[in-house]
C-alpha cells in the first residue's frame, strides 16, 4: 500500500505534509501543521492516516466544526476509494443526535437533555424508530442489518444515511452508532471527542481502545475556545426564575422556597459585591455558604435538585431545576485554571438581574488527557501560528509532537496586503475625526475595488458608528450590514443577497464583525469577495475574565499578553483576511486599517510569504492592482 493519494498532481507542500504525518503515526507522535488555504489539507491528512490505519488496525476519527465540511471529507474518501478500489474502507459520517433524530423538537434540546429524553423513551419502549432496529433478543433486526450493509458498501454523507434510515422507519442516529464499531474512518463533530458526556457515549459505541484511535482535527485553531466553552458553566437570575416556576408547577414546594431564597441571597450578594462595577471576581465559598444557610448539607441539596430534575424530564424535555443542580456541582470544581465571576445587568425591560460564572481559562484541562491517551493527534488549520502557542495551550507533549508551517501555494502576486497607518481604533485615540478618516479610507476602497468586498470591524458599535458616516460620501456599491443576533435564516438571506451581485454590473460591500458570522467558516470563492478590509485590531475587551486569562498564562508560561491577548487577536485577523483568496486563480487585496499593524509583535505575526506595503495613495494602489 504505497500511497492512497487519489489525485494526479501533488501540490507544493503536500508531499512533506503527507510524509510527516505517516512518520509521526509510525512513531506514535502528534503533528501540528499550519497549512494555508490551497494546500489541500483534507486529502493530505487523510491519505497517510487512512493508509496507516488500514495497515495497523487503527481507526481514524476526523473532527470538523462545520457540517458543510463533512461533505468535503466524504468526497475525499470517495476519491481515495475510487483510486484504490481494493482497500477495505468503511466510513461512518455522524453529526449531533439532534440533527439526526426524527422526533419533533429534537433540535431545540442540548445533547444531554436529548440523550436523557431518548433514554427514557427507549426504556419505556415508546420510540417507534428505535424499536425497528432490534429484535426482542437484543440482536439487530434483519432490516437494520440490511441498512448497515448499505452503509458499508457506499460512503455516505450524514444526510444520505438519514434519508436511507428514514425511508426504512429507523433511527438514523442509532443505526450509525451500531455501524461505528465496523468503521475504520469516522467523520464527526468536535463535540463527539471534546464534550466529556458525549465522548463517553461515543467511545462506548466505537468499542475501541483510545490507543487505537488516530484523531485528525480540522480548523484546529477553534479547539482552545471550544474546550473552554465546554468546561465553563453559568447561572443567571432568569434561569432561577424558570426553575422556581417549574418547582411550583410540579409541586416541589420546599425546593421552590429554597430556590426563591437562593435567588434573593445571590442577587443581594452580586449587587453589593459589584457595587458600581458590572462585574467582580468571586470566591467559591460565597455561593457554598449561601446554599448552606438554606440547607445544611450542600451535596444533599444538589442531589435533591438533580432528582427533581429527573422527575421533570419524565414529562418535559428540559429541567431548569436540574440545570441549577448541575451548575452548583460545576461551581465546586477546581480553582486552578478557572475563574469565578459575578455580574449584574439589566434586561431589555430594565429589570436588574445577575449572572454567576465559572469560566475555564485552561483548555488543556480537557485536551491534554485526551491527546495523551490517543495513538496520535493531527491538528491542522490555516491559522495555527505560532505553533508553539497551540502546543502549550492545548497541553501537547513537545517531545512527542512535531510541527510544520507551510507557506501559501498561491502566486505571491495575486495577494496584496496594504497597511493604512494614518488611522487607528486604539481606545485612547478614538474620536469623531478618527472615525471620519476610517470611513473615508473605506469609501476609497469600496469605490476602487473591482466587484464585491468585505469590511470587517472589531465590534458592532464600531461598525454602526462608521456606517452612519457613509451617507456623507458618494459610494458606487450597495452596503449590506451584518446585525447582532441574526438568525440562521437572516445570515443565509444576507449571504444570498451578497452573492447575487457576482456576474452582474453591480457589486456590494459587506459590513461585518471580526469573529462573528462571516469572518470565519464561510467561503467566498471566485469573485465573491475580491478585497477584505480589517478595521482595527480585534483585541478582547480588557474585562475580568480576559485579565484572568492573561495572568494565568503569565504564571504558567510567562507569556500572558502573547497567549491571552495578542496572538488570539491576530489569528482572528488572519482568519478574516483569508476570506479573500481561496484558490490559485483568485486575486485580492487585504487592507489592514490600523497603524498598530506596523508595531511589534503584530507585524511579526503577518504572513512571512506575503507582499506587504504601507499604503500611501490607496485609490491609486487599488486601481493599479486590479488593472494588472
Amino acid at each position: 500500500m504505497e500511497t492512497l493519494f487519489p489525485f494526479d498532481k501533488i501540490r507544493p507542500g503536500q508531499g512533506q505534509f503527507m510524509d510527516d504525518i505517516y512518520r509521526c503515526l509510525s512513531t506514535k507522535k502528534n503533528y501540528v501543521v499550519h497549512a494555508p488555504t490551497g494546500i489541500g489539507k483534507t486529502v493530505s491528512a487523510l491519505a497517510p492516516a487512512v493508509r496507516y490505519a488500514l495497515e495497523n488496525n487503527k481507526t481514524v476519527v476526523f473532527l470538523t466544526p462545520r457540517h458543510m465540511q463533512h461533505k468535503i471529507v466524504v468526497d475525499t474518501l470517495r476519491a481515495i476509494k475510487c483510486k484504490n478500489p481494493d482497500i477495505d474502507l468503511s466510513v461512518a459520517n455522524i453529526v449531533g443526535k439532534r440533527w439526526l433524530c426524527m422526533l419533533p423538537d429534537a433540535k431545540r434540546l442540548n445533547s444531554e437533555n436529548l440523550s436523557e429524553m431518548c433514554k427514557k423513551l427507549k426504556g419505556a419502549d415508546k420510540c417507534p424508530h428505535y424499536k425497528k432496529i432490534f429484535k426482542k433478543s437484543g440482536d439487530l433486526s434483519p432490516a437494520a442489518v440490511s441498512v448497515i450493509n448499505a452503509l458499508k458498501e457506499n460512503i455516505m454523507t450524514s444526510e444520505d444515511a438519514k434519508d436511507l434510515c428514514n425511508a426504512n422507519g429507523m433511527c438514523s442516529y442509532e443505526i450509525l452508532m451500531q455501524y461505528l464499531k465496523e468503521s475504520n474512518v469516522i467523520i464527526a463533530d468536535y463535540y463527539h471527542m471534546l464534550h466529556p458526556f458525549v465522548q463517553k457515549m461515543f467511545l462506548s459505541k466505537l468499542e475501541k481502545d483510545m490507543g487505537d484511535i488516530i484523531l485528525v482535527i480540522d480548523e484546529a485553531h477553534n479547539v482552545p475556545g471550544r474546550a473552554r466553552e465546554l468546561m465553563s458553566s453559568h447561572l443567571t437570575s432568569e434561569v432561577l426564575d424558570k426553575a422556581i416556576k417549574e418547582s411550583d408547577k410540579f409541586g416541589f414546594n420546599d425546593i421552590s422556597k429554597q430556590l426563591r431564597k437562593l435567588k434573593n441571597d445571590v442577587g443581594e450578594y452580586c449587587i453589593k459585591h459589584t457595587g458600581k462595577e458590572d462585574e467582580k471576581l468571586a470566591k467559591k465559598d460565597f455561593l457554598v455558604n449561601i446554599v448552606k444557610k438554606l440547607y445544611d448539607d450542600f451535596n444533599q441539596f444538589v442531589n435533591e435538585l438533580v432528582i427533581a430534575g429527573d422527575i421533570v424530564t419524565n414529562e418535559r424535555k428540559v429541567s431548569y431545576i436540574g440545570g441549577v443542580g448541575k451548575f452548583l456541582l460545576d461551581w465546586c470544581g477546581p480553582d486552578l485554571g478557572f475563574v469565578r465571576i459575578v455580574k449584574t445587568n439589566r434586561n431589555i425591560m430594565g429589570v436588574l438581574g445577575f449572572e454567576v460564572c465559572y469560566d475555564c481559562l485552561d483548555p488543556s484541562m480537557l485536551t491534554k488527557n485526551l491527546f495523551d491517551k490517543l495513538h496520535s493527534t493531527v491538528l491542522m488549520s490555516g491559522t495555527l501560528t505560532p505553533v508553539n502557542m497551540f502546543m502549550d495551550v492545548l497541553g501537547l507533549d513537545k517531545l512527542l509532537t512535531e510541527s510544520l508551517v507551510i507557506d501559501s501555494p498561491f502566486p505571491r502576486e495575486n495577494r496584496l496586503i496594504l497597511i493604512k497607518d494614518d488611522v487607528t481604533t486604539k481606545f485612547t485615540e478614538r474620536s469623531e475625526e478618527q472615525s471620519y478618516k476610517i470611513a473615508g479610507n473605506i469609501v476609497k476602497t469600496i469605490n476602487n475595488t473591482y466587484g464585491n468586498l468585505g469590511v470587517f470591524f472589531p465590534s458592532y458599535n464600531m461598525l454602526n458608528t462608521v456606517y452612519e458616516l457613509m451617507s456623507q460620501f458618494t459610494i458606487d456599491k450597495e452596503i449590506l450590514l451584518e446585525a447582532r443576533g441574526m438568525t440562521k435564516g437572516d445570515k443565509k438571506a444576507l449571504f444570498k443577497r451578497f452573492s447575487s451581485f457576482v456576474g452582474t454590473d453591480k457589486s456590494a460591500a459587506l459590513f461585518a464583525v471580526v469573529g462573528a458570522n462571516f469572518s470565519e467558516g464561510v467561503d467566498f470563492p471566485g469573485e465573491l469577495m475580491n478585497a477584505v478590509v480589517v478595521v482595527g485590531l480585534p483585541l478582547e475587551r480588557p474585562d475580568i475574565k480576559n485579565q484572568a486569562l492573561i495572568n494565568y498564562y503569565e504564571m504558567k508560561f510567562q507569556k500572558g499578553w502573547d497567549y491571552g491577548y495578542t496572538y488570539p487577536a491576530m489569528n482572528k485577523v488572519m482568519q478574516t483576511a483569508g476570506r479573500c483568496i481561496r484558490s490559485e486563480t483568485d486575486r485580492g487585496v487585504i487592507i489592514l486599517m490600523d497603524k498598530r499593524f506596523l508595531w511589534n509583535p503584530y507585524r511579526g505575526l503577518l504572513p512571512r510569504d506575503a507582499q506587504i506595503y504601507i499604503s500611501g495613495d490607496l485609490s491609486a494602489e487599488l486601481s493599479e492592482f486590479y488593472r494588472i
